[in-house]
């Protein structure tokens, strides 16, 4: 699901309920989830796609799914992992509280190493 795509909107109220409200969300991961984001489209394949949630082996925004098969690395930045609403800013790491949650029951494994500031991932166009 690209983010453009709203039909996870519930889902994004259930994980702001789950986790105790917006301001634990803002204060704890520093976004709260709406449609757009990563968490709540999870959520929603969780919810209306099992056997797909329970196939997935890897969980990639698009340019970094073209940055793993470009360079074979499964890495993201910053700026991306704060958009997916379970990469805690205040922490700089995946939030366990939100992987844990039952919409979203995630390993960390599945998610891409989010790149320090002054990292490569790795790409050569030679």
């Amino acid at each position: 699901m690209l983010w453009y795509d709203i039909r996870c909107a519930p889902d994004a109220i259930g994980l702001i309920e789950a986790l105790g409200g917006a301001e634990v969300w803002a204060a704890r991961i520093g976004v709260v989830p709406v449609a757009s984001l990563t968490a709540p489209k999870w959520a929603w394949v969780r919810r209306l796609e099992p056997d797909i949630a329970a196939r997935t082996k890897a969980i990639r925004l698009p340019h970094d799914y073209m940055t793993e098969r470009l360079s074979g690395a499964g890495v993201t930045d910053r700026g991306d992992a704060s958009g997916t609403a379970w990469w805690s800013i205040a922490t700089e790491s995946y939030a366990a509280a939100v992987l844990g949650l039952d919409a979203i029951d995630l390993s960390q494994g599945v998610l891409p190493r989010v790149l320090r500031p002054t990292e490569g991932a790795g790409c050569s166009l030679n």
